[in-house]
């Protein structure tokens, strides 16, 4: 069963470099407080952490950031009465490439801020990241280093609350007034 495993792992690293080669984007720097849209990649599984994104996703709102959300579930849900676009497990190809309709119009869209708020990295939310259009894209460390502007190591005791925290002191105490010169 490993061999099977790492040829599916080989394609998804050969066709996520395919697609990287059609896409052109340069990273900038976003202050926290400029930043006016903001997308959010995560785990939809547990019903814990789905409220605690969309308590933040409010909290957001009222601080006048415009926030689109993208949940990951570990199962196919039938529920109509999600407020946030999702997958699941069963909308990965063969080659462990998330696809349907909801990824592709959260992959078309321009945000200032991309957040990962998975604690630790996965296969599914790092091909989204990649793709993502962002101007800055925040996550969990990964050895595919095409997928964030900048990460955050965490550790495998980590909620997703502590996690938000850490991106948001981290993201406030990197403000940045001034673009870097083209050289």
């Amino acid at each position: 069963m490993g061999w099977i495993k790492n040829i599916r792992l080989r394609l998804h690293n050969y066709f996520l470099h395919k697609e990287l080669k059609t896409r052109k984007r340069e990273a900038h720097s976003v202050n926290w407080e400029d930043a006016h849209s903001i997308g959010i990649l995560f785990n939809a599984t547990e019903l814990k952490d789905r409220q605690t994104v969309l308590q933040y996703k409010e909290k957001l709102k009222k601080a006048g950031k415009r926030v689109k959300l993208l949940g990951y579930f570990q199962t196919e849900q039938n529920d109509p009465n999600f407020t946030f676009r999702h997958f699941n497990r069963k909308q990965l190809d063969w080659a462990l490439r998330p696809s349907s309709p909801q990824i592709d119009e959260f992959l078309n869209m321009e945000f200032d801020l991309l957040l990962n708020l998975e604690p630790r990295t996965q296969l599914h939310s790092e091909y989204i990241a990649v793709l993502s259009k962002a101007r800055l894209k925040v996550g969990p460390v990964s050895d595919n280093t095409e997928c964030y502007d900048l990460m955050i190591d965490t550790s495998d005791q980590m909620n997703i609350d502590s996690f938000i925290k850490q991106i948001e002191a981290l993201l406030k105490k990197t403000q940045s007034r001034n673009e870097t010169a083209k050289i």
